[in-house]
């Protein structure tokens, strides 16, 4: 092999032995930017697909909120629908109800006290039920 390099001249194996190196430093060169483009293409990817997951997450939040607003005023709409009628169904019974005498239930007065105790409070019930309806005035 040396006897093949002494047969080439000086300066024309220095071209050579250059453009070998810039061959090599190109060839380098591509190689880191083709790992490069590689990265970024593969972050890129990445990127792009968080963004559509994001995006579509996004978009399903909407229509659920969506779907609950509307479920939400149906609810409304029925419950003051139904309240119109309560209170329409109901306006003449109140108005019935209202001219009634109250009646009260049971009272600490329906108590049974035994003895002279009872007999007194029995004589203060009756005075008091019969002073207010009674046309003369009780005892």
């Amino acid at each position: 092999m040396n006897k093949l390099f002494a047969l080439v001249p000086g300066p024309v194996l220095g071209v050579l032995a250059g453009v070998l190196v810039l061959a090599i430093v190109l060839g380098l060169a591509r190689a880191a930017v083709w790992f490069e483009q590689r990265g970024a293409d593969r972050v890129q990817a990445k990127w792009d697909k968080a963004e559509l997951d994001r995006s579509a997450a996004e978009q399903e939040t909407k229509r659920e909120d969506a779907r609950m607003g509307a479920q939400a005023s149906q609810a409304h709409e029925a419950d003051r629908q139904a309240m119109g009628e309560a209170v329409t169904r109901n306006r003449g019974v109140s108005r019935d109800d209202m001219r009634k005498p109250a009646k009260c239930g049971p009272t600490v007065g329906d108590a049974v006290v035994p003895g002279s105790l009872g007999l007194y409070l029995n004589q203060i019930l009756r005075a008091g039920q019969a002073g207010p309806a009674a046309s003369k005035p009780a005892d």
